[in-house]
Parts: C-alpha cells; structure tokens; sequence
C-alpha cells in the first residue's frame, strides 16, 4: 500500500523518483522526490505513545507539493472566514492508528502563528491552523482538507475535498463523508 501511495503522489505532482534515501544533509533529504516518508530528522514532536511524530516540512516536502497545497489552503481560509495561514509555519506529521489494520495518516499542516503550531501539535484542538491530508479510498488518493475557528466559545469546523491532481468535489465537506 505504502508504495502505491509513493506512486500515486509522485504521478500527481512531479515526474522524477520518489526517494526514501539518506540524505547528505538532515536539511534537504526531500531533494527531488515529493515528500520523504521516513524521515531521518528527528521529530520535532513524539507522542508519549509514539504514534504521533511530526516534523518541520522544509526538507521533507517538494516546494512543488507545499506551493499547491497551500495556494489550495489560502483559498479556502478566505471562503471559510479563517485568518490565513503562513506558508513557512508549515508541519508535516504522520499519525500511525490504533485500529487493524494499522493505518498512517500523513498530515501537512499551515498555521497562522508560530508559536500556537507547536502547541497545537501537543495540546490538539487549534483553532489556527489548516490542514490537508493525503488519503487513500477505495484505490483513489484525495486530498482531504480540515480548518476551525472558535464562535461563541465553541469550535466551528470546516472542511474540503479535491482529488489527488487538485479537482475540487466538494468545498464543504470531508473526503470521507462524500459518496466516492
């Protein structure tokens, strides 16, 4: 499954191969591959479960993929009345489930302040902070997009889906709860 997905990015993003190989420098070990999958950066965050690990994108993340992703995500934070995120506050985790079988989430995510990024990577439920999560469905791979912000006290989330090449099937809801 793991190299489909490899082969499914690399189809809808750049043409080149997709590399898992160790890196000169920790900085760049993306180089022309689309997004490292295991990374040899330490994390900058591990779960006390060690299901969660998440990273800075610079140098595990194409330029390409990041410049599409977050025009994608300024989009909609404009559409959804969210404050924009920066493009260089920029996560990427990866989330391994607890259910069989075993599943793992890779999650690219902008956030509006650098300080609240970290926390939110912590302490969960930001409010600050778009994501897209590349999924795979019934042999398809999509890009499934999720922001919030807090009304009244109480969280208000949004949420998007567009095929992996970036065709929009729904501005309003997640890839998961759309009929594909």
């Amino acid at each position: 499954m793991m190299r489909l997905f490899a082969i499914a990015l690399l189809a809808g993003f750049l043409n080149g191969s997709f590399a898992n190989e160790v890196a000169n420098e920790v900085a760049n070990e993306v180089g022309d591959a689309v997004i490292v999958i295991e990374p040899k950066a330490k994390p900058i965050y591990v779960a006390a479960d060690g299901h969660r690990k998440v990273w800075k994108c610079e140098g595990l993340v194409n330029e390409l993929l990041l410049s599409a992703l977050f025009k994608d995500i300024a989009g909609f934070s404009k559409s959804w009345d969210l404050q924009s995120p920066q493009k260089s506050i920029c996560l990427y985790s990866q989330t391994y489930t607890q259910t069989v079988p075993v599943q793992r989430l890779d999650v690219i995510s902008f956030s509006v302040h650098s300080v609240s990024a970290g926390l939110c990577e912590i302490q969960g439920g930001c409010t600050d902070r778009l994501g897209v999560r590349i999924m795979n469905m019934r042999g398809e791979f999509y890009r499934s997009y999720a922001g919030a912000k807090t009304v009244n006290g109480a969280p208000q989330l949004f949420n998007a889906c567009s095929t992996l090449n970036g065709k929009l099937l729904s501005e309003s809801k997640a890839c998961l709860d759309l009929d594909i």
